[in-house]
């Protein structure tokens, strides 16, 4: 066992989060989270100042993740990620490849004390650990999914092996070069300053440790000047809970200026027999049917329903209605070749023989 992966901790955590009474949507939040995004001519300039400060941008994604991970589960599974496509595979086996893929490529070992960088509600780490045998800290600044995370890590018999901390991916809470790697699935488009989590992950790595990500950027073609470009891009930051989106020369950029040597790089949204928004419309099938287009009808109605008895709570039905128009921009942006949420890269934290 690493020394960063305290039981007893893993148990306090679990046991505080589990007594905290975490509300999963209420009207107050979806209210700031949507007033945010106002629909008036100056929506796009709102939009960048909501989140060009740190603190509000890191208050968007709370609002974001307590209006949404619920949905997000019953829809997507526990995994919230997209996948490389093939046409004779599972949308399941997708997924779980995307995970392997990474922890292959970091060469992740029983020995490896790993942290996942925006873990969500850890289907992730839960996977990487089985594969690898690593042992997985995750860090979310949601409070509700660090104790949706360690619910689901102790239903799965892994809460030796797999946490999640309430933490911030930009303010690491760990010693200089103590991990022996890190990654981020998906989950470090939500800060639009890149140097301040890479900066992070370049600190507490290890000399010689990988860090990997797979990211939603902007693509070469994509034109700020554009209308209908950016209002695909807006659209689609505002159903996603994103700050403005990095163009993915920026992040390679990013990664040198924190330290790093990048080692690879390239767009997942290339690959595949099967395009990677037709996740978003999936074929029938039990777990499928939540994202074909009359399930995800189905599902406006009935959360309406619902609302309007008091069974769910305020704001469940706007949420929902998020979820799709992000769901809806996702398509056409990826359609139009403008955006891409699956921007691999695999970097490295220089050692001391490396200068020499």
């Amino acid at each position: 066992m690493g020394s960063l992966l305290n039981v007893n901790r893993y148990e306090q955590e679990f046991l505080k989060n589990k007594s905290d009474t975490v509300e999963l949507t209420t009207r107050s939040r979806a209210n700031t989270y949507f007033a945010r995004f106002k629909e008036d001519s100056e929506e796009l300039q709102n939009h960048r100042n909501a989140v060009t400060d740190k603190g509000a941008g890191k208050d968007l994604v709370q609002e974001y993740y307590s209006i949404s991970t619920d949905l997000y589960e019953f829809g997507w599974g526990e995994s919230f990620h997209f996948g490389i496509l093939w046409a004779d595979s599972s949308f399941e086996d997708a997924i779980r490849r995307y995970e392997y893929f990474l922890a292959l490529k970091m060469k992740l070992n029983k020995d490896d004390v790993v942290l996942d960088l925006g873990c969500g509600v850890g289907g992730p780490m839960r996977n990487i650990a089985r594969f690898s045998g690593a042992q997985i800290i995750g860090v979310n600044i949601s409070e509700y999914q660090v104790y949706r995370a360690n619910l689901l890590n102790r239903k799965a018999g892994l809460m030796n092996q797999c946490m999640a901390r309430t933490g911030d991916f930009t303010k690491l809470e760990f010693d200089d070069s103590s991990v022996d790697g890190a990654y981020a699935i998906e989950a470090t488009c939500h800060t639009n300053d890149k140097d301040s989590v890479y900066s992070e992950a370049f600190r507490v790595l290890k000399p010689g440790a990988y860090f990997a990500a797979w990211e939603w950027v902007t693509t070469d073609k994509y034109d700020a000047n554009n209308p209908e470009h950016q209002r695909v891009r807006f659209n689609l930051e505002k159903g996603n809970g994103l700050p403005e989106t990095a163009p993915w020369h920026e992040v390679i950029a990013s990664l040198k200026r924190c330290g790093f040597e990048v080692i690879e790089y390239f767009d997942g949204c290339e690959q595949g027999e099967v395009p990677w928004w037709n996740s978003l419309n999936s074929g029938w099938s039990l777990r499928g049917f939540s994202r074909t287009w009359f399930g995800i009808r189905f599902t406006g109605a009935l959360l309406w329903a619902l609302e309007k008895v008091g069974i769910v709570s305020q704001g469940m039905y706007e949420a929902q209605n998020n979820l799709q128009l992000g769901a809806d921009m996702l398509v056409q942006g990826g359609k139009m070749g403008i955006y891409s949420p699956m921007f691999f890269f695999l970097a490295r934290k220089p050692t001391a023989e490396d200068a020499s």
